[in-house]
């Protein structure tokens, strides 16, 4: 998608909000605001802790723990004697 794309698909969103009543509205943001993720958490998660926690907070719980497992295998290969097959 291009920018001016994205700009148009967004314009439709607002008018297509503006047109719902006071009530609807209310609920919208409700709704849309409990579903954003915030970006700074989600960029200390993913850098800072190479776990693949950063997949949990996105609600992707699968990718979390095949993330979360390859690390824990990683980690013991290290101690176990296969140095660069753990650092891999």
């Amino acid at each position: 998608m291009n920018l001016q794309s994205v700009r148009a698909q967004e314009e439709t969103l607002r008018q297509q909000i503006r047109l719902l009543s006071d009530e609807q509205r209310k609920q919208f943001y409700q709704q849309v605001n409990s579903q954003l993720k915030d970006p700074d958490t989600y960029a200390t998660l993913n850098y800072l802790f190479v776990a693949g926690l950063h997949h949990f907070y996105l609600g992707k719980v699968v990718l979390g723990c095949l993330d979360l497992l390859i690390f824990v295998v990683g980690v013991v290969l290290l101690f176990v004697g296969f140095l660069w097959v753990g650092v891999a």
